[in-house]
């Protein structure tokens, strides 16, 4: 097999013409738009596609909790926002380019990424901390009071 025919590719030969087509639109846009760090090109449209930073997102009867995975990043270059039940993450990562000698392989990005959960609840924005441990963030986001399960007594009918 040769270095450009992959299973994928092998796959891509066995579609119908319509699907075909919309393969070859999706691997072209896949590959003009692979990078997290393209925001200054609007990628940051893309970052669902993309899945920058990969992030795991749970709850519990009193709050959310987010840890992303931000390997390299510092504190000065990350931002949270949240705004009523949406919570951003967005940051910036600049790598100093060698001043001498010549780049064989730069695989790592630097540019900047935004990403935006909406969170099923409403939140206590007051309560809400954020972490950076090892690069891993973690955001914790109570509930707000009105969005917490509450018991309600039945009680029979007279």
């Amino acid at each position: 097999m040769s270095a450009l025919c992959t299973p994928r590719s092998l796959a891509f030969s066995m579609l119908s013409p319509g699907s075909a087509e919309r393969e070859l639109d999706r691997m072209v846009s896949t590959f003009f738009e692979a990078s997290p760090f393209a925001c200054a090109s609007g990628a940051a449209r893309n970052v669902a596609r993309t899945g920058f930073p990969p992030i795991n997102i749970w709850e519990d009867e009193h709050a959310f909790s987010v840890e992303a995975e931000l390997p390299g990043f510092r504190l000065a270059e990350l931002n949270i926002q949240l705004v009523g039940n949406e919570l951003t993450i967005s940051g910036t990562r600049e790598i100093a380019e060698p001043t001498e000698g010549r780049v064989h392989r730069r695989e790592r990005a630097s540019g900047c990424f935004t990403r935006t959960l909406r969170l099923g609840a409403d939140i206590d924005a007051e309560k809400v901390h954020a972490s950076l441990d090892s690069g891993v963030l973690t955001v914790t986001l109570p509930r707000a009071e009105n969005a917490k399960p509450r018991k309600i007594e039945i009680k029979p009918t007279v």
